[in-house]
């Protein structure tokens, strides 16, 4: 019983720090072995509207450089006005060593951006250039991925049924939901 009591009382004096106001007046100190009756304390309105959560991306977000425009790419670290018109003008990349084989960047920007970079947006890329671009990923897979769009993590591609955990698994990296 006394358990019940330290329990309930620890929940309401906790109430004000949660937003909740004490409706009831505080009652007297009881004397040693009476206990006294806990009123319940109902919550007050809140005249704030609660925003919903919105799940982050797992992982950083990749930056497409098949679809990205030039100031997205010119984010990228040693990627500066002359080499994004390079990465432009060799589109498509089907894999990411084809930057540095079309000479669209040195080999050390390369190093520095190839992990910052995607072959592929799942909520802007097309059917067919996903189907072209990913491995595993055929016209079908390709076009379950679009028509189950928008994604907010990559996750989601699993979640709402477009591919297997295991194909996604083998696109980690090459792909991204944003920019």
């Amino acid at each position: 019983m006394k358990f019940r009591i330290a329990v309930l009382l620890a929940g309401a004096l906790a109430l004000p720090a949660l937003g909740f106001a004490q409706t009831t007046a505080p009652t007297a100190p009881a004397k040693p072995g009476i206990t006294a009756p806990v009123k319940p304390v109902a919550p007050t309105r809140s005249t704030t509207t609660a925003k919903p959560i919105v799940a982050a991306p797992s992982g950083p977000v990749l930056i497409d450089v098949n679809s990205a425009d030039e100031k997205t790419l010119d984010t990228l670290p040693g990627v500066g006005p002359a080499r994004v018109k390079s990465i432009i003008a060799n589109r498509p990349y089907t894999e990411k060593q084809q930057i540095l084989e079309k000479k669209a960047v040195p080999s050390n920007v390369f190093a520095a951006i190839e992990d910052k970079i995607a072959l592929a947006n799942v909520n802007k890329t097309g059917a067919a250039d996903l189907a072209k671009i990913l491995p595993n990923v055929g016209p079908v897979r390709a076009q379950q991925i679009v028509d189950k769009r928008p994604y907010a993590t990559l996750q989601d591609l699993v979640t709402k049924g477009a591919l297997s955990q295991g194909i996604l698994d083998g696109l980690k990296g090459l792909v991204t939901v944003g920019q």
